[in-house]
This record gives C-alpha cells, sequence and structure tokens, in this order.
C-alpha cells in the first residue's frame, strides 16, 4: 500500500506521501507508526479505511477546504483511538454531516465504543448505528446531564454552537478524559479568540484558508489545561473580592446623608462585582465542588441591593439589613475559601 508518490488532497495543504498524512509539510499521522498503535486495529487496515474515506469525499459535493476539514478530523479520530486499548466514548458536539461516518469508524477498533451526538436538532439518519446515541439540548448546549460522562475525544462544530462557545468548550475540558483530544472545527477564524483563554502549548491549529480551520488540543495527565482555566477564574473572582471588601468596609462604616452620595456610587460598584462573579461562576459552574456556591453568591448580591434600597428610602431597618449583608458576605468568603484551598490543595 505503501505510495512514495506525494499526493495533494482537496487542492489543499494536505498531501499524502509514504503513508504519511502531511499538512504544510509537517506530519499529521503516520500510518507506519506501528509503536504507537496499540488498539486492534491494524495500521494496514486504517490505511485501508483512510483511502475510502478519502474516495468517498471525492464523490461528494462539497467544498474542498470542508473536505480537507473532514479529513483531518477523521485522521485524528484514527490517531487518538490507535494509542487506546479500551473501550472508549466519542461525543459529537453541533451538526455534524458525518457523525454516522464517525461512528461506523471508531466501531473497526471494537464493538464497545460509543458516538454520543449532542444536538438541537431532530435530523436524524434513518438508521443510525447501534454504537451511535443521539442526545437534544436546547440551544443553549448545556451539558449538565454529561456530568458522570468522561470522553476520549470530543469533536466541536464551532459554527453550530457559536453563541455558546465559551461555555461549550469549558464544559468539555471538565469531561474529557486523561490523554483525550478536543479537536474543534469552524468557518471563522475569531472564534479561536474566544477561547484563547483555555488554549494550552499543547495544541495544533490547521488553517485551511482563510476563514475555515481545525484545532486539536491534546489533554494531557496533568490536566495542565484545565488547571490553567480553573486557576484564571479564581484569580479574576480574588480580584473583584478583594475590590468589594474595600467598598464593604466604606459603606459599613458611612451612612447615607444625602440620594447622591458617594455611598450610593460605591455600593453600586459592589453590585457590579458581584453580579460579574455571579456570571462567571454561573457559566463555569463545572469547575467547583460546591454546587451551591453560585446561589450564595446570588444571595450576596441580593444583600447588596436590600441594603441600598433600604438606605434610599430611609426605612427603619436599616441595621437588620446592614446585618444580613455582613453575614451573607462571610459566609460567602468562607465557602470560597474552601473551594480555593481545595484547588490549590489539589494542584501541589
Amino acid at each position: 500500500m505503501k505510495n512514495n508518490k506525494e499526493i495533494k488532497l482537496f487542492d489543499s495543504k494536505l498531501f499524502i506521501a509514504n503513508n504519511k498524512l502531511l499538512f504544510g509539510g509537517n506530519v499529521v499521522y503516520d500510518f507506519e507508526e506501528r509503536y504507537h498503535n496499540i488498539s486492534s486495529f491494524g495500521l494496514e487496515n486504517q490505511i485501508q479505511v483512510f483511502n475510502q474515506l478519502i474516495n468517498s469525499l471525492n464523490e461528494v459535493n462539497l467544498s474542498n477546504s470542508t473536505k480537507a476539514e473532514t479529513i483531518l478530523v477523521f485522521s485524528q479520530i484514527l490517531r487518538n483511538l490507535s494509542k487506546k486499548n479500551i473501550k472508549s466514548s466519542l461525543l459529537t458536539i453541533g451538526d455534524s454531516l458525518f457523525s454516522t461516518t464517525y461512528a461506523r469508524l471508531i466501531s473497526l477498533f471494537g464493538s464497545e465504543h460509543q458516538l454520543y451526538e449532542v444536538i438541537h436538532t431532530k435530523n436524524l439518519a434513518e438508521k443510525p448505528p447501534e454504537n451511535m446515541t443521539s442526545l437534544f439540548v436546547n440551544e443553549d448546549f448545556n451539558m449538565e446531564f454529561l456530568a458522570e460522562n468522561y470522553f476520549s475525544l470530543i469533536l466541536i462544530n464551532f459554527d453550530s454552537v457559536n453563541n455558546q462557545i465559551e461555555t461549550v468548550f469549558a464544559e468539555s475540558i471538565r469531561i474529557i478524559g486523561k490523554y483525550g483530544n478536543i479537536i474543534g472545527y469552524g468557518s471563522d477564524l475569531q472564534q479561536l479568540e474566544r477561547i484563547s483563554g483555555y488554549l494550552s502549548d499543547d495544541i495544533d491549529i490547521y488553517k485551511l484558508d482563510s476563514h475555515r480551520y481545525v484545532i486539536n488540543i491534546n489533554i494531557s495527565s496533568d490536566t495542565s489545561v484545565k488547571n490553567g482555566v480553573t486557576e484564571q477564574i479564581f484569580d479574576f473572582i480574588e480580584l473583584r473580592n478583594r475590590e468589594i471588601f474595600s467598598f464593604l468596609q466604606f459603606i459599613m462604616s458611612q451612612r447615607p446623608n444625602s440620594k447622591n452620595n458617594e455611598w450610593y456610587r460605591v455600593i453600586d460598584q459592589a453590585i457590579d462585582n458581584m453580579a460579574q462573579i455571579e456570571t462567571i461562576i454561573s457559566e463555569n459552574h463545572m469547575f467547583f465542588d460546591n454546587k451551591d456556591l453560585v446561589f450564595h453568591t446570588n444571595e450576596v448580591k441580593n444583600a447588596l441591593l436590600d441594603f441600598k434600597y433600604e438606605a434610599f428610602l430611609n426605612r427603619k431597618h436599616y441595621d437588620f439589613f446592614q446585618s444580613n449583608l455582613y453575614d451573607c458576605y462571610n459566609d460567602w468568603v468562607e465557602m470560597f475559601s474552601i473551594e480555593s484551598k481545595n484547588f490549590t490543595g489539589a494542584n501541589l
């Protein structure tokens, strides 16, 4: 099956030469790396199936960049599963033309391999493969129901989840297994800027043209990507909390004497900071052990609002709402401190 001639694929930067898939001169997947294949699906058979996939794509009416994108995704599935000799699950997020093909491909590595697709449209294949399960979600792509699942490979169509890219990507990082891969693809390079804070150095980016791209992120056992994301979240909350503490010192020690007083400006800043903290915890809840933290954050924000309105209306329960704010905030600080210590201790 070996072919020494360099064959260009789909008028792109992709080439096949010496049983290697190359992109821009760099090896994407080497079908002769026998020491890296510990699966039951032999490399000779992989080459044969891969050539069949290329031939199939030649017959469909798609753009060359989409065909090149698809071949890159296929190659990453082969590379990922070749490194495993245990049951693996693949998750696709967003609409895909090739979900059934992915399911059939992973079944060649073993009938126990499963594919789950998370979609919000019901364009199901007439007869999906037995190892394929479709999971319907709303357009917000809330995937809390996958909390107890871990996947060796996650494919994300960024175009399908464009409005929820950050949330979907953060959730994917949480549920990807050790030594897994997250593969994303889309038609707008600006999408990558929105998740730049989540990306590590161990990433391959394949730019197919001025718009389309494929990325492959390797998740190592040291969970550096996950820890990097979590650390950014904790740093953000701690920074906002230091400002809130300073604001509270002022509003607790002062009493407003007019409705245009500095006191109201400061408490509004405290409310805004707490709202920012509430938002980032809510959007990244998967990184926190205590799932009630978001509710306690909301309680502090509401306590600030109640205290402000009590002062504004000049009613008789000012001291009560001040005390309530004091208690809510201290409880929240203690809860967040435990979360922070747990994260720090787990990564020493």
